[in-house]
């Protein structure tokens, strides 16, 4: 006859078993559901890059608000820069495209033609929604094969981006496709307030300093 007291330990240890498996097992579901209902936290970026290699704006969609630098690479051979257009609200890019750019390219082939009276009319075209724009900042004029940093602030909003440096024939570079659409997000930038790091003080009435040369002798035309 088999000794109770040995089967009844034996069968209680092995349900002490199961229930720790048990409880190991729901513990790991339970970490797992907790990690999967967790949203995973984006990365905001403080600076963005922007690349052009012919007539083009290679960048991100969308940026968030605030304080933003902007690293412009420009791998042409052509001067570029960057202009940020802020058009009024009800205005997009394909108003910018149909009503915007054909009379600012009439207008500026007839000037290089000598048409001038035909070029002001072309002018004449352009929409009044455009006096409403306005803009609130850019990256300043780049050689081909070099690279400039600007740190801007932009409220959230849709902007449209350009480059209207000319050709040798007039043409605006806009017209001839270097313009992107840009949406700052409602998402703001970690990237602080600038800090200023070298006082300037401006006079109340401006203060012209001459060569002392210069300032003794009266002018004279040539």
């Amino acid at each position: 006859m088999k000794n109770p007291i040995r089967f009844n330990s034996a069968r209680s240890t092995l349900i002490l078993f199961l229930v720790i498996i048990l409880a190991i097992q729901s513990c790991k579901e339970e970490k797992k559901k907790l990690t999967e209902e967790i949203p995973e936290q984006k990365e905001i970026t403080s600076v963005i890059d922007v690349i052009t290699n012919n007539m083009d704006f290679q960048a991100p969609d969308t940026i968030p608000s605030g304080w933003v630098t902007w690293k412009y690479q420009n791998k042409s051979s052509q001067p570029h820069f960057i202009l940020i257009d802020d058009p009024i609200d009800t205005i997009t890019v394909k108003e910018f495209e149909e009503e915007l750019l054909p009379p600012f390219g009439e207008g500026i082939t007839l000037l290089y033609e000598g048409k001038n009276d035909e070029a002001f009319a072309a002018f004449g075209k352009i929409p009044e929604w455009y006096g409403g724009t306005v803009w609130p900042g850019g990256v300043g004029l780049i050689s081909g094969g070099h690279t400039a940093r600007t740190t801007l602030k932009l409220n959230p909003g849709y902007y449209i981006m350009e480059c209207y440096v000319k050709m040798p024939n007039g043409m605006f570079h806009t017209n001839m496709g270097m313009y992107k659409v840009l949406v700052v997000s409602d998402e703001v930038s970690p990237l602080p307030n600038p800090v200023r790091t070298f006082p300037l003080q401006f006079p109340e009435k401006p203060v012209y300093h001459l060569n002392h040369r210069l300032a003794q002798e009266p002018l004279r035309s040539q």
